[in-house]
């Protein structure tokens, strides 16, 4: 019985680093994301700075469309870098699954052995 339970521990330790690489790297994304997320304020702030500046409608109208290229481009980027974070979070969830099916099959070999040793 304590063989099993050391086994267990073993997986347990398993998915535990797992499941931390996952976190590390999602909150690697996050600061990434962050990252991101501040370029381009600064983008749009530049740009809402020389849309005050512009003087005729049709540097108004340029300037307007830079902007909501700004905006198409970084909520494309943001979808994505969910997309991906979504994807990884669904692969460890499955990883972890089938890791738990494996720590109860052995466990209950493990049982079935030391009831059979007895």
């Amino acid at each position: 019985m304590l063989f099993c339970f050391v086994q267990l521990k073993k997986v347990d330790v398993t998915v535990y680093s797992c499941l931390l690489s996952c976190i590390v790297q999602l909150e690697k994304d996050k600061a990434e994301l962050a990252t991101q997320l501040r370029n381009t304020m600064e983008k749009l702030q530049e740009l809402s700075t020389r849309s005050t500046e512009a003087s005729s409608s049709s540097e108004l109208l340029v300037l307007r469309e830079e902007q909501v290229k700004a905006y198409k481009e970084d909520f494309e980027s943001e979808r994505r870098d969910r997309e991906r974070a979504q994807s990884r979070l669904a692969d460890v969830e499955m990883e972890l699954e089938i890791v738990k099916r494996e720590v109860r099959g052995k466990a209950n070999r493990n049982f079935l052995m030391s009831k059979n040793v007895r």
